[in-house]
């Protein structure tokens, strides 16, 4: 043991650490950036639940000056869909979409899957009618022959039902 130093950075007559007044500072600058990224998250957070939002407003009231920012939300979402979901990323979760069948999962949960998996979809959901179909045609068998018999075009009904 060289230079009077024992385990693990202590010194070997007071068993004191020997501590880097670098390691120190290195804590500080990390703690500021950590606090400023926080901070940042938060303001990030609170926009975007601002904008979330003004787009329900718009979608439950039919308001045109919020629907306006309805349109700013609309296209926040696909520019980040770009920057935080690569393009390849994008074309699993559609191909996902695509061939994404009940199975095993209840109704509700079928649905919400479905409903998280549209997203990468907006071109295929865009028409009610489309969405009720994708609903339905997804469904287990069974269900699906039902809802097929029945005529139901309406993805409420649809969900009611099945």
């Amino acid at each position: 043991m060289s230079r009077g130093m024992g385990t693990r950075g202590q010194s070997s007559p007071m068993g004191q650490k020997a501590r880097d007044p670098r390691l120190d500072e290195v804590i500080r600058t990390l703690q500021g950036i950590g606090n400023l990224m926080g901070r940042q998250a938060q303001e990030r957070a609170a926009n975007i639940a601002q904008a979330a939002e003004a787009a329900a407003a718009a979608a439950i009231n039919g308001n045109q000056a919020n629907q306006g920012q309805a349109q700013i939300w609309i296209v926040f979402v696909e520019a980040s869909k770009g920057k935080y979901f690569p393009e390849s990323v994008q074309e699993r979760k559609l191909a996902e979409f695509v061939r994404f069948h009940q199975g095993q999962m209840i109704v509700n949960q079928y649905e919400a899957k479905l409903a998280r998996l549209s997203k990468f979809a907006p071109k295929m959901v865009k028409d009610p009618l489309d969405t009720a179909r994708r609903f339905r045609d997804g469904l287990k068998p069974d269900l699906r022959s039902q809802m097929i018999s029945l005529n139901l075009r309406d993805y409420n009904e649809i969900y009611d039902r099945a």
